[in-house]
């Protein structure tokens, strides 16, 4: 069975999520953990592939529970009531289908606590006794070793504006940068990223270097500097800047002092329609309707 499904489209970046998340009644008990409001959002701005790997690997629903068990110095997917069920190496044979047939993501948002999706602190069970640490989900796990300059999160990350920003940076960056088809169009896109590099204080100086020599070191390298955090000061300055011979919206310098969020001084320059076009990725580097991920 393929594992992963969805309608594809080089417009939108290709994002995977967890089917659950998305409403699909796939768990191990019939239910879903949709998303609510942020499906709609995600579903508008990406080219979603679905998974359920538990669903993939041939699993029904419902089924018996499974979690990560430590066993002879190695965490195992084993079934809760049936240690001899054993579907780690199904999982991971299941994260190298869906690379194989979905490449490439932009991102991936995965289930939290689940022994196949999880990525930081599902529970990790001793054969005899209760969970004494935390560990990766079987089918995450692969799939990230197999990509790990992947930007990824888990849906409860979703809630935090911080971790969201930063996340949908990564996603648009590494999906405009895959759309690169020659060194013209990586350049070009370096370019448009230096202003993005300059608001964190970052100079980027060693990055065409990289990009001439090695792209895929080059994506993993910016998405690094991207993930600064943006000096407010210098971000503004940048803004006034590029008003040119305009008087910046006073959202601008509502910015610069602190007293309203960077989005509210983007919409001002959009609506005042004072800055050059090809400033549009520092401006926004995603469309900002996503952080409405972030409020649901």
């Amino acid at each position: 069975m393929e594992c992963g499904s969805g309608q594809l489209s080089a417009a939108r970046p290709r994002l995977g999520i967890s089917a659950c998340l998305m409403g699909e009644r796939v768990r191990y008990d019939g239910a879903h953990k949709a998303l609510g409001a942020a499906c709609g959002l995600l579903d508008e701005h990406f080219a979603l592939i679905r998974v359920c790997p538990e669903v993939a690997i041939g699993l029904g629903v419902p089924r018996p529970p499974l979690q990560l068990v430590e066993q002879n110095g190695a965490v195992r997917v084993l079934g809760v009531d049936d240690r001899d069920r054993d579907v780690t190496d199904a999982l991971a044979a299941c994260a190298a289908d869906t690379l194989r047939h979905h490449q490439p993501f932009a991102g991936y948002v995965f289930k939290s606590r689940s022994p196949s999706c999880g990525l930081y602190s599902v529970p990790v069970h001793r054969l005899q006794g209760a969970a004494n640490n935390a560990g990766r989900g079987a089918y995450a796990d692969a799939l990230l070793q197999r990509c790990p300059d992947l930007p990824a999160l888990e849906e409860e990350a979703l809630a935090n504006a911080h971790a969201l920003e930063r996340f949908f940076t990564d996603v648009y960056a590494r999906h405009r940068f895959l759309q690169c088809s020659d060194t013209a169009a990586r350049r070009d896109f370096h370019d448009r990223y230096a202003l993005a590099l300059r608001a964190r204080h970052r100079s980027g100086s060693h990055l065409p270097a990289v990009l001439a020599g090695d792209p895929p070191a080059y994506l993993g390298q910016l998405l690094t500097e991207l993930n600064a955090p943006v000096v407010r000061e210098e971000d503004a300055s940048i803004m006034r800047e590029l008003c040119a011979a305009h008087a910046p919206p006073p959202a601008v310098g509502r910015y610069a002092e602190g007293s309203v969020p960077r989005h509210v001084a983007i919409e001002a320059l959009q609506e005042a329609r004072v800055a050059p076009t090809d400033a549009d990725w520092f401006l926004e580097p995603f469309p900002y309707r996503l952080l409405l991920c972030a409020s649901d």
